[in-house]
């Protein structure tokens, strides 16, 4: 069985995998995981992965955004599990999936995003995660 920590992981890589898809960064994701694969598990295993991707990727492309959500989550299951055991095979490959899914949630499902915050004189604004924040300091006017 895999430690909890690990777990925890192939299950936050799996997520990451399922929402990216029929996003505008898919086809990128989609290159970096099978680069994961070859590189961390068994690199015959290649080619299957890179079509079990494209034709999840393809189902949730084609159905509508209101199902998108569930597909995904029918998908899930799958993509922790050929996570589970490649890092069951090779628990080195941990810190290698971290890296992956940080560069993921950075670069690729949600894409960029804009947050307009105003504070008052004497408000504070608490940001956290990976943001660009431009202080824009002058008067604001209703």
């Amino acid at each position: 069985m895999l430690p909890e920590t690990l777990a925890a992981l192939a299950a936050a890589g799996g997520t990451a995998f399922v929402e990216a898809m029929a996003t505008d960064s898919w086809q990128s994701v989609k290159h970096q995981v099978v680069a994961f694969f070859a590189r961390h598990g068994d690199a015959g295993r290649t080619a299957t992965i890179e079509q079990a991707l494209d034709a999840d990727a393809q189902v949730v492309a084609e159905i509508g955004e209101t199902e998108r959500s569930q597909v995904r989550q029918e998908l899930l299951p799958r993509w922790q599990g050929q996570l589970s055991r490649l890092l069951a095979e090779n628990p080195a490959a941990r810190t290698a999936l971290q890296a992956l899914i940080t560069e993921i949630g950075t670069d690729g499902p949600s894409g960029k995003q804009t947050v307009n915050l105003v504070a008052g004189r004497d408000g504070y604004v608490n940001i956290q995660g990976n943001q660009t924040v431009t202080n824009h300091r002058g008067r604001h006017r209703r």
